[in-house]
């Protein structure tokens, strides 16, 4: 009977604790992406810009569409250095679909980043300015980050783990 009901608990202990693991995230973590744009379209056909971006995944749930406001944007263009805090209407968003990173979504009044729709080969740059307007490609490149910080209930989801697996050795060697 002992027995039964030791294994029961076990089972019902791997369950939640294996969907804990699946349901949430591992880690939070802060998110850089570099990138560069290269118009190949209008006047400023041939020159190259760059850029980088910051944001936290932390409420990313990896379903349907999400957008996560960016923490940082910079990006060097035309000789003006912009800014997170210079968007026209908008702050900026990284976008996924089903846990994907689909590009930047962003607007200032010369540019724009648009995001893929389904995928991140669709993204791109457009600009409009006095000489003419354009559009252009965009190469992401994500930074590794060396700072992941584990979530509390992966934690907790590995301490009940190590204390089902104690609790199992000691009942074996009393037995």
């Amino acid at each position: 009977m002992k027995n039964l009901q030791l294994q029961s608990v076990l089972t019902t202990g791997f369950s939640v604790v294996t969907v804990m693991a699946i349901a949430l995230p591992a880690t939070a973590a802060n998110i850089t992406y570099d990138f560069t744009v290269t118009p190949d379209f209008g006047p400023l056909l041939g020159e190259s810009y760059a850029g980088s971006f910051t944001f936290n995944d932390t409420n990313l749930i990896g379903f349907g569409e999400e957008f996560i406001t960016v923490d940082s944007f910079s990006f060097s263009f035309l000789g003006v250095d912009y800014t997170e805090a210079d968007g026209a209407a908008e702050e900026p968003e990284a976008t996924f679909f089903d846990g994907s990173f689909l590009g930047l979504g962003f607007s200032e009044d010369d540019f724009s980043f648009i995001a893929g729709f389904l995928d991140l080969s669709e993204a791109f740059f457009a600009y409009d300015l006095a000489a003419g307007s354009g559009t252009g490609d965009i190469i992401y490149t994500q930074v590794p980050d060396q700072k992941s910080v584990p979530e509390p209930a992966s934690v907790l989801a590995l301490l009940a783990i190590g204390a089902a697996g104690a609790t199992s050795a000691r009942r074996r060697q009393s037995a």
